[in-house]
């Protein structure tokens, strides 16, 4: 049986500030002036996470906390859809190696707010031209793995016991989504500008640099 403990976010996570609330998963800051409380990147509305807790007791209509995952806080937010069941509390096989492949002496994770998802954050992030991963395990479950840009819900309703926020091993995170990532490397291409004469037209070509993965 999974042991699970309520409303522990590690204090790496609690220190930073990129919290807000949320209403539906949707990030508000209720102690600003309605026309800006939603503007989730602009960095006005951020917070502290002691300072996000003191809100959603101030507004108890709110839903609970979400950071704002943005490149320079150099994290990588692993979401797993629908790998767990909610009765039982299994958690799908493949998701378990993927997160043991890339933090092999564990780390934090929490339950979604679904309860039939799991999230996981590491220290790091994506491979350059990556804007998101996402793996298929089977259908309608997969991991997705965001690094910026994007709306945390978190829980706080711990798995385990483990606190560690651990480095993942890029060239590991690399691999692993060059064999299985559904969502692909972005290839730099330089477009040259030819124009033709004898067929008075202009012509494109296209000359993609080589990917350090050989894509």
């Amino acid at each position: 049986m999974e042991t699970r403990s309520p409303h522990v976010v590690p204090t790496t996570l609690q220190g930073r500030k990129f919290w807000m609330l949320h209403r539906g998963k949707k990030p508000v800051n209720p102690s600003e002036p309605v026309a800006s409380r939603k503007r989730w990147l602009s960095t006005q509305n951020y917070t502290t996470y002691t300072k996000a807790l003191e809100l959603l007791e101030q507004y108890p209509a709110e839903h609970g906390l979400c950071m704002i995952l943005r490149e320079e806080d150099n994290l990588l937010f692993i979401d797993g859809d629908h790998v767990r069941d909610p009765e039982s509390g299994e958690i799908h096989s493949g998701f378990t190696d993927i997160v043991t492949m890339l933090a092999p002496n564990g780390a934090w994770s929490e339950v979604s707010l679904s309860g039939t998802g799991v999230h996981v954050i590491l220290d790091g992030q994506l491979p350059k031209g990556y804007k998101k991963g996402k793996i298929e395990l089977e259908e309608g479950v997969e991991v997705e793995f965001f690094d910026k840009k994007r709306v945390c819900v978190v829980t706080g309703d711990l798995l385990g016991d483990n606190l560690d926020i651990p480095p993942v091993d890029p060239d590991t995170l690399a691999h692993l989504l060059h064999e299985r990532s559904t969502t692909r490397k972005k290839v730099p291409r330089t477009v040259k500008r030819l124009h033709v004469t004898s067929s008075k037209r202009t012509c494109f070509t296209i000359e993609e640099k080589a990917s350090p993965l050989g894509e």
